[in-house]
């Protein structure tokens, strides 16, 4: 087994470990800020190595060779950094411990981003389960700029802090764990779901920051709930190219368990994102944000997240052999 490979295995081990470690010694409130925190620290520390090394299945070559040597060096060490960053109060030193992150994802995107010249505009549009995997790839700087913005205080358009947080956590997640689930299950289950499954994932997660952005403006929120129905559909379709997958006879009891904990999990936070985008327009005072990290965050980032990646690691492992 090459090298790089022990590392890409034992990294997301060391970060669970370690994401274990702080979730004991804090033990937040899942309806307060360190939740949030929490959420977005298991995206560098256990699921973005996972997704990384689930990308082979799909793309020989998930990212350059330069670029994958030092994604492995380095991602370690930036998630601790953002740790750090995390448990300073806001400010510059705090922000430039968590830029140590954005640095590791960039090139991440760089791979995607040439992955996506290589093939061709044409080519690419194509092709949208592959393309959503070069998508999440240049999502997920845009989920640590904004974790950066929230170490430093920084808040834009005079967004509260804990939506600079929450935006972080929205990009780590539903922009990158999604896609490559949603991209992973696509080419299992090949069809018209599954495309319009990863056209709605690429659309409808940065459609999601615009809504809510132009909410924030006073441009009102039909964009912000038409964003968050699309997603929410979305997410109901990967959700639902899972739980078929589980019905699979010819698969471990384990992978189909998983993949069942990550398709309904994962109706669950589709169902109240899509509720939560049309809180203006319903005039709904609830789901207010503390319980959007409960019953959105927390099965998405948990339940899909963690179960789904396990599902497809387990299999990839089984088809791999001994």
């Amino acid at each position: 087994m090459p090298s790089h490979d022990r590392v890409l295995r034992a990294l997301p081990v060391v970060g669970a470990l370690t994401w274990t470690g702080l979730l004991l010694a804090r033990r937040p409130d899942p309806f307060g800020r360190p939740w949030a925190e929490a959420l977005l620290l298991l995206a560098p520390l256990v699921l973005v190595p996972l997704c990384v090394r689930l990308l082979a299945r799909v793309d020989p070559e998930p990212v350059p060779p330069r670029l994958r040597r030092a994604f492995l060096l380095l991602s370690l060490p930036a998630s601790l950094s953002l740790i750090a960053a995390l448990h300073r109060a806001p400010s510059a030193v705090a922000a430039m411990l968590a830029v140590a992150w954005l640095i590791v994802t960039l090139f991440l995107a760089a791979g995607g981003a040439q992955r996506v010249l290589s093939r061709g505009l044409r080519r690419s549009l194509a092709l949208p389960e592959d393309l959503a995997v070069d998508v999440a790839r240049l999502l997920l700087p845009v989920g640590a700029g904004w974790a950066a913005l929230a170490c430093g205080g920084v808040r834009p358009l005079q967004f509260e802090d804990v939506i600079v947080l929450l935006t972080g956590v929205h990009f780590h997640h539903a922009g990158f764990v999604l896609p490559v689930l949603a991209a992973r299950a696509a080419h299992e289950l090949p069809g018209r779901p599954a495309r319009l499954a990863c056209w709605g994932v690429m659309a409808g997660v940065p459609l999601v920051a615009v809504g809510i952005t132009a909410t924030q403006l006073g441009a009102g929120s039909a964009l912000e709930l038409a964003a968050a129905w699309i997603t929410g559909a979305a997410g109901l379709l990967v959700a639902w190219l899972h739980l078929r997958l589980a019905t699979r006879s010819d698969e471990p009891a384990s992978v189909r368990i998983l993949w069942t904990v990550a398709g309904l999990s994962l109706v669950v936070g589709a169902i109240f994102a899509a509720v939560y985008g049309m809180r203006h327009a319903a005039g709904l005072a609830w789901p207010d944000i503390p319980w959007m990290r409960v019953l959105h965050g927390t099965p998405n980032a948990l339940g899909f997240g963690v179960a789904g990646a396990l599902a497809w690691t387990l299999r990839d492992r089984r088809l791999a052999g001994p």
